[in-house]
C-alpha cells in the first residue's frame, strides 16, 4: 500500500476542511486547538458518499459546508473549472497558518518558533514534493552529501520531527489521496468472489463481510500512485489495485492478484484496529514510515502486511490443500460449509486409514488423497471427533506399600486458586474414563459415514472378457534320439509401481531461528515460528506422499 507517494505535480486542488479527531492514542499530547481557519464550501467533485465512507476524516455537513471548532485546511485535488493555485503553493500556505500552532502544542519555547517555522517549511514542502521518487529521494541527495531530508527534519525539531512531519504533512497528504481515489473511482467497486474469500477467510476470518471490503478493480489512480510498484492501495475497506478482477481460481492472473489482495487485507485490519479513524491511523502509519527513515520498505505497518502475502500457501500451492479446494468449488459446498477457518489442513485417521481435514465455518471437510474420496462432518459430529482425542485415565494405586510411601512424602504447599481434582479419586478416575469411552464409542459410529468419489479420481479400471485360448497345435512325434528341451525362462519380475510425480524429494526439515538477525527490522522468513511449521508441514507431506 503506497500511501506515501507524491502529488506534488497536481495542478488543481481545492480545500476542504477535516476534522482533528479525537484526543486519543498518539493525539493525547495535543490538547491545544488547531488556528481557528474560515469555512471552505463544498465543492460539487467531491464524492456525495465520502462523509459516509471516511467519517472521521470530516465533520458535519451544514448548507455544503465543512465546519468544527478544531480543524486544519487540508488541500484536495478536485476537478473544478475554477482556477486554483497550485498544490505547494496551497500546502505552503497551510503550514505558514498551521505549524507555529502545532510547535506551541508540542512545547517548542516561544522564542523558537519562528525560526523552526522559517527552515521547517522549506524541508517539509521538500519532504511533500519528494514522494513522487519514493524511498530513492531519500538517500543521498548527491555523491557528496550523506545526509538527507529525515536528518535535517531531525536536526531542526529534534525527537518530535517525526511527529511534526506526521501532523502538519504526511496525514494531510493521506486524507488528500483518500479523497481523490474515491473521487476518481466513485462507485466502481465489487465484493471479493466467493473463490478469492475462500482464501482470504482462512487468514483473516469474516473480515470481507464485517468491514465489508470494497474492491476497485483497474482503479483510477492519481499522480504519485501510478508507478509500476504501486498495486495496492488502502483507505478503510476499500481497496484499489491496477490489476483487473480475476475472480476464479483458473484466471491465469489469479495468483498475482491473491497476494495483493492478502497484503492489503493486512491494512484493512490495521483501520480495524484504529476503529475506521483514518485521521488517526494516517497520523501513525506516516509517524512510523518517518521512524523508518521515510523507507517505505521500514514502515513497520508494510512488514506486517508484506508477512500476510505467503500465508494461504499451503491451501493454493500443496497438493492436498488443491484438493480442498477443487471438492468445495466443484460440489458447491460454498452454502453447506461456508468458507475456511483455517490456513492449515491437519492429518488424521479413520477407521486406520490415513487421511486430511479442513475446518470450515460449519463443519468439517475430510478427504482421503490417495483414493479421490470425500466426506462432509456436521459441527456436532466434528465436535464428538475433538472429544474422542481423549486419554484414558490411569487406575489409582491402592497398595498397601504405595500408601505408606506416599504417607511418607512432606505434604506440598497449598496452590493458589481452587484446588485441582485428585487424580487418586477412583470415583473421579471411573468417571472421567466412562465418559472417554463414550466418546470414542459414539465417534466410531460417525465414522462409518460413507465417503463419496469427487471429481478428478482416475477412471476405474473395468476388466473385460478373457480373451478365448488358441486351439492347441498337434503334437508331432519325436525322435527317440532328440534331447529334451530347454526348461522355459521364469517369467519377467513385475514392473516397479511408478513413484509419484516429484519423488524422492530432498527436502529437510527446519527449526525456528533465534539468532542475531532475528532481532532486525526485516527478519528472515526462517524467524516466524508460522512459516517453520508450514514448510516442515510440506516436507513431511511430501515424504509421506513419496513413502521415504
Amino acid at each position: 500500500m503506497s500511501i506515501v507517494r507524491s502529488l506534488g505535480h497536481l495542478a488543481n486542488t481545492f480545500l476542504v476542511v477535516v476534522t482533528f479527531l479525537e484526543n486519543h492514542g498518539a493525539f493525547a499530547a495535543l490538547p491545544v486547538p488547531a488556528p481557528a481557519l474560515p469555512d471552505f464550501k463544498l465543492p460539487a467533485a467531491l464524492p456525495p458518499d465520502f462523509a459516509v465512507k471516511y467519517p472521521q476524516a470530516v465533520t458535519n455537513l451544514t448548507d455544503g459546508a465543512l465546519t468544527n471548532g478544531k480543524t486544519v485546511a487540508v488541500p484536495l485535488p478536485a476537478k473544478v473549472t475554477s482556477k486554483s493555485e497550485n498544490i505547494l503553493d496551497s500546502h505552503t500556505k497551510f503550514l505558514k497558518t498551521s505549524l507555529p500552532a502545532l510547535l506551541t502544542q508540542f512545547g517548542v519555547p516561544s522564542g523558537e518558533i519562528q525560526n523552526k517555522v522559517t527552515q521547517g517549511i522549506p524541508l517539509l514542502v521538500e519532504a511533500y514534493r519528494a514522494y513522487e521518487e519514493g524511498d530513492r529521494s531519500f538517500t543521498k541527495r548527491n555523491t557528496l552529501e550523506s545526509r538527507n531530508i529525515f536528518d535535517d527534519i531531525g536536526s531542526l525539531f529534534g525527537d518530535i520531527g517525526c511527529s511534526i512531519f506526521a501532523t502538519s504533512t504526511g496525514a494531510p497528504l493521506f486524507l488528500q489521496s483518500a479523497a481523490l481515489f474515491s473521487l476518481l473511482n466513485n462507485g466502481n467497486h465489487v465484493p471479493l468472489s466467493d473463490e478469492q474469500n475462500y482464501f482470504v477467510h482462512a487468514v483473516y476470518g469474516n473480515i470481507a463481510s464485517r468491514i465489508p471490503v470494497k474492491m476497485y478493480y483497474r482503479a483510477q489512480r492519481p499522480i504519485g500512485f501510478n508507478q509500476d510498484d504501486v498495486v495496492g492501495t488502502t483507505f478503510n475497506g476499500d481497496v484499489y489495485t491496477k490489476y483487473a478482477n480475476s475472480p476464479k481460481r483458473t484466471d491465469p492472473d489469479f495468483d498475482l492478484l491473491l497476494k495483493t489482495i492478502l497484503h492489503e487485507m493486512a491494512h484493512v485490519e490495521q483501520y480495524e484496529r484504529e476503529n475506521f479513524a483514518i485521521f488517526s491511523y494516517a497520523y501513525k502509519y506516516t509517524f512510523a514510515y518517518c521512524k523508518a527513515g521515510f523507507k517505505y520498505s521500514g514502515n513497520k505497518y508494510e512488514k506486517q502486511a508484506r508477512l500476510r502475502e505467503p500465508f494461504a500457501d499451503q491451501l493454493k500451492e500443496d497438493l492436498d490443500g488443491k484438493q480442498f479446494f477443487q471438492v468445495w468449488r466443484d460440489r458447491s459446498l460454498r452454502n453447506t460449509l461456508g468458507f475456511p477457518t483455517n490456513r492449515v489442513f491437519r492429518r488424521a485417521t479413520s477407521l486406520g486409514e490415513s487421511i486430511t481435514q479442513l475446518d470450515f465455518e460449519n463443519g468439517l471437510l475430510q478427504i482421503k488423497p490417495s483414493k479421490f474420496h470425500f466426506r462432509v462432518l456436521t459441527p456436532a459430529e466434528a465436535l464428538e471427533g475433538v472429544r474422542a482425542k481423549c486419554q484414558y485415565k490411569k487406575p489409582c494405586k491402592t497398595t498397601k506399600k504405595f500408601r505408606l510411601r506416599r504417607a511418607a512424602l512432606p505434604l506440598p504447599p497449598p496452590p493458589d486458586g481452587p484446588v485441582p481434582e485428585d487424580d487418586c479419586d477412583a470415583t473421579f478416575i471411573d468417571q472421567v474414563n466412562r465418559d472417554c469411552e463414550k466418546a470414542k464409542k459414539a465417534y466410531f459410529i460417525i465414522d462409518q459415514k460413507p465417503w463419496t468419489t469427487f471429481q478428478g479420481a482416475p477412471a476405474p479400471v473395468i476388466p473385460g472378457p478373457a480373451p478365448i485360448p488358441p486351439p492347441p497345435a498337434p503334437k508331432s512325434p519325436k525322435p527317440p534320439s532328440s534331447p529334451p528341451p530347454p526348461p522355459p525362462p521364469p517369467p519377467p519380475p513385475p514392473p516397479a509401481p511408478p513413484k509419484p510425480p516429484g519423488c524422492p524429494v530432498s527436502c529437510k526439515l527446519l527449526t525456528v531461528l533465534a539468532t542475531k538477525p532475528c532481532q532486525l527490522d526485516d527478519p528472515p522468513p526462517r524467524c516466524d515460528p508460522d512459516f517453520v511449521n508450514t514448510e516442515n508441514a510440506k516436507c513431511k507431506a511430501d515424504r509421506k506422499r513419496c513413502g521415504q
